[in-house]
């Protein structure tokens, strides 16, 4: 039997979560070798995306040039002193550099035919289901609680809540438009899974996800007449939010109040609507300032200080901290301006280029609206949440959806 790669890369995709789940056992085993599973899968995964790119001279000095910059600014953390360990920095931008080539791989795929965009996105749909399924078990002891004892939640078999609850809401919209009902048992298990996790972020980016297919559906069926199934799951939508979900999220505020006025958790209202993230960037700021060099200072503006350079200042500041969890104040501090600068155009291209096919098309083509609220939640939750961009699980789908925002298959007539 003749194994097709597309075949590869169908199971690749479905079977994707299950790479942070078998981490998060190992981990929890003790197995010291549980980074290095993880890093192996997606590094081979890295390798076979490579087998469908087309080499041409354009595409060799992109990611040439990718690779070349990666090389110096590695250079530049352990020359400058600002690394701690290469190894770690390496790692993060293998991430980045896979990121990247996600994008050119599929968005050159998309454009020549040999990718079909809904057969690979049913796919990611498909490997949503697995991570839903991994949540709910927690609820009968299969699975680890989101924040331990300090919050309410549960996260499955994984170990960063943050990331899965970005993975679910990357996902949701095509979760729905593969139903295309508010009441089918794919979406509400969805939201049921996002709400679960108890992030801030997850649940109100549920809440306003699903209002917004509420909308969707209404006014995609204004021009007739609306059908009696959509009124009543709408009827019921909107009876369940008044009853159940009123009380609900009445307990949910009131929790969330309690822990911001106790200060237990939180120190600021800023501290509380990004979940003390802001101050992390503040720790690293006060560290930069205070004992880097000038010559580091400008090195790190350009290059950035790398993954262990960062955790240093960090841990200097605050022992508990080690990472920045917003991903565009991290591609600053991490991989400096250039990369920020190169990277965020690239998702302002991408989110133009869906919002202008959407207009096109006054918001009634399904593919392109639903990429385009994906793309938006990604932007959003990077900002404010991070773990998307260059997260090994969440860069995956957000660069593939990017992929197609940003490819010449979405103008005509041929989505």
């Amino acid at each position: 039997m003749v194994i097709k790669k597309i075949d590869i890369l169908k199971w690749y995709i479905i079977l994707y979560p299950v790479c942070d789940m078998l981490y998060t056992v190992t981990e929890n085993m003790e197995i010291s070798s549980a980074l290095n599973i993880s890093q192996i899968i997606r590094g081979l995964g890295l390798l076979f995306l490579l087998t469908y790119l087309n080499w041409s001279a354009k595409m060799v000095l992109k990611i040439g040039g990718i690779f070349a910059w990666m090389c110096i600014s590695l250079a530049i953390y352990h020359f400058s002193g600002l690394s701690l360990s290469l190894f770690s920095d390496f790692s993060l931008w293998l991430k980045m550099f896979t990121a990247i080539v996600t994008y050119y791989v599929f968005k050159q795929n998309f454009e020549n035919g040999t990718f079909d965009y809904e057969k690979i996105m049913t796919w990611f749909v498909y490997s949503s289901y697995i991570a839903i399924s991994s949540i709910l078990l927690s609820y009968v002891g299969l699975g680890n609680s989101s924040y331990g004892s300090e919050r309410i939640g549960v996260k499955g078999m994984f170990t960063i809540q943050s990331t899965i609850t970005g993975y679910l809401l990357l996902l949701f919209p095509f979760i729905y438009k593969s139903q295309r009902k508010l009441l089918s048992v794919p979406v509400l298990l969805s939201v049921v899974a996002l709400m679960s996790i108890g992030s801030k972020t997850g649940v109100f980016g549920t809440i306003i996800c699903y209002s917004i297919f509420i909308i969707y559906e209404l006014l995609n069926e204004g021009r007739r007449r609306v059908k009696k199934s959509t009124m009543l799951s709408v009827s019921l939508v909107m009876l369940g939010i008044l009853t159940i979900g009123v009380y609900y999220m009445k307990k949910y505020i009131v929790y969330l109040l309690g822990l911001y006025q106790t200060k237990d958790y939180f120190y600021s209202l800023d501290s509380f609507l990004l979940s003390n993230r802001n101050r992390y960037i503040q720790l690293v700021q006060i560290y930069i300032d205070s004992f880097l060099s000038e010559k580091q200072k400008i090195m790190g503006k350009i290059f950035g200080y790398g993954n262990s350079g960062v955790r240093k200042m960090m841990s200097y500041m605050h022992p508990e901290l080690n990472a920045i969890e917003r991903d565009f104040h991290g591609l600053y501090y991490c991989f400096g301006i250039v990369v920020l600068v190169v990277i965020s155009i690239i998702i302002w291209q991408c989110w133009m280029n869906i919002l202008k096919e959407c207009r096109k098309y006054k918001f009634r083509n399904d593919i392109c609206f639903f990429s385009l609220l994906s793309v938006s939640l990604g932007i959003v939750y990077g900002w404010l949440g991070g773990h998307i961009i260059y997260e090994a699980m969440n860069l995956f789908p957000f660069w593939v959806i990017c992929a197609f925002c940003k490819s010449k298959k979405i103008q005509g007539e041929n989505i």
